[in-house]
């Protein structure tokens, strides 16, 4: 019992060094790509702003098309071998397991950048109407494939559990994106806009082979025999490209119904809320990707563990997540004027419910990552599409009926019901459910999050007294509640 008590107390600490270096990770590059976004406004102004925005966004889709998740998919197998790295010939299965992903991703960074290039006529036609942007999009095609190279490699430093170095590699990203983007635009102005998005990849290209090299070193077999033995990973990165059409044609579908019954102005009030929720929610769930997928997956064969990994990283982000959320609620109409402009107000009642729902976000991706580090392609499939096509039917309803407040509590309902709909499918599918005293945690949590919602409602003087001495209360409960999680284990 010493000893298990001894194990768990590590975890936590674990849990909590990854989930804090993360979180400091993602606010740096938060700030860092305010600093990026302020200057290349500046700089290329609205139109230049536009046309980077488009030759970005393709490349993405040409980059996720010929990818095939493989910065997902390939994690569980790399994961899987590195937990197993001390037993007989655990070494060479881990370097098999790294070569085998490596193998596949040089041949999708060669699909893409000849697909790209293949084309680059019709992307030009498609997205500017005109046949003046064939040879940029020609030239663009290295960027697109390596774009898939510093996934491939990011899912290896992931699976082998190299925490800091990921995340240093997360901040010369974005340091990259400043230094080489920025003189370009300075000097040539739009003309510069794709070749600054090809240097940008090549040099966070450099950089995450420079760190990823180093702990394996780079090995390709291009046989069928070999390759083969990634047909799961295929099977699984293929359900991520389809999940991805999916979550995306929702996107669209509710951006064009809000356009068509509104305006653009409620599109972007909408699109910046929702992606306040998310980036700010990273604070806290960006070690889910870098750290507890990796971990999961390594020991997922083992019911107790899987247990265990899953109680304990909802014990440590759960709590983080409560008082984030009610600062994000209390602090939004100094936030929004801050980060974006008096023009976006209008959207602070709608984030501030988005804001209440993200400690069920807490303990849903916990629980939806399970699907990911068993390799279940099928089941994350369901997740994906289910949480997508819930969203549609209440951002509609709710919009039509309230408004701006409607879509806020269309996506307040729709990660409640989320987190209702994974629980039930995690605990048929694998056994696994939060244990009771964590379900009366977050029923606790819901009460404190609504007290502070009522708060914003007050008149000004009672809303910031409320507000901050809710979040002050919220903040010392949660440290003790963490605190006394490590100690005791």
């Amino acid at each position: 019992m010493i000893l298990m008590n001894g194990e768990m107390n590590n975890q936590y600490k674990n849990i909590l060094k990854a989930t804090t270096l993360f979180g400091g990770v993602q606010g740096l590059n938060l700030v860092l790509n305010i600093v990026r976004t302020k200057l290349a406004a500046l700089l290329l102004g609205p139109v230049g702003v536009g046309l980077n925005s488009i030759y970005n966004e393709t490349r993405e889709l040409m980059h996720t098309s010929t990818n095939v998740g493989m910065d997902k998919s390939g994690i569980p197998e790399i994961a899987a071998a590195y937990g197993r790295r001390t037993e007989e010939g655990g070494a060479e299965r881990l370097a098999n397991a790294v070569m085998l992903v490596r193998s596949w991703v040089a041949l999708f960074v060669v699909a893409g950048m000849v697909l790209t290039l293949c084309l680059a006529p019709l992307l030009s036609r498609a997205t500017f109407n005109d046949s003046d942007h064939t040879w940029g999009y020609m030239l663009l095609s290295p960027a697109v494939g390596l774009s898939s190279l510093v996934c491939g490699e990011l899912a290896v430093l992931t699976g082998l559990h190299k925490l800091r170095k990921l995340a240093i590699v997360s901040v010369l990203h974005v340091v990259a994106g400043i230094v080489t983007t920025i003189p370009v635009y300075y000097l040539f102005g739009m003309d510069g806009v794709v070749p600054a998005l090809v240097l940008l990849f090549v040099v966070q290209a450099l950089i995450v082979v420079l760190f990823s090299y180093k702990e394996v070193r780079p090995h390709f077999c291009f046989s069928w025999d070999f390759l083969k033995g990634g047909s799961r990973m295929l099977k699984l990165g293929f359900t991520f490209v389809l999940a991805g059409v999916v979550v995306h044609a929702t996107q669209l579908t509710i951006q064009s119904y809000l356009n068509s019954t509104g305006s653009l102005e409620v599109v972007g009030l909408f699109s910046s809320a929702h992606a306040f929720m998310m980036t700010y929610a990273g604070v806290v769930l960006a070690s889910m990707s870098n750290d507890y997928f990796s971990r999961l997956a390594s020991v997922f064969s083992n019911y107790a563990e899987r247990l265990q990994t899953v109680r304990s990283q909802i014990d440590v982000v759960v709590p983080l997540c409560l008082p984030l959320s009610i600062g994000m609620m209390v602090l939004m109409p100094v936030l929004v004027p801050l980060l974006l402009s008096g023009k976006f107000v209008a959207m602070i009642p709608m984030s501030q419910v988005i804001m209440a729902s993200l400690i069920y976000r807490g303990m849903h991706q916990p629980l939806a990552y399970m699907s990911l580090s068993a390799g279940d392609s099928k089941m994350f499939f369901v997740i994906e599409t289910a949480s997508s096509i819930l969203l549609l039917p209440m951002v509609m309803v709710g919009y039509s009926q309230y408004g701006l407040i409607g879509i806020g509590w269309a996506i307040f309902l729709s990660n409640l019901l989320d987190l209702v709909f994974v629980t039930v499918c995690m605990k048929w599918r694998y056994d696994v459910l939060p244990s009771h005293r964590q379900l009366l945690q977050l029923g606790i949590y819901s009460l404190i999050v609504c007290a502070a919602y009522i708060s914003t409602l007050l008149s000004e003087v009672e809303y910031w007294i409320c507000g901050i001495g809710i979040l002050v209360v919220s903040s010392v409960m949660v440290a003790k509640q963490v605190r006394d999680l490590i100690r005791k284990g």
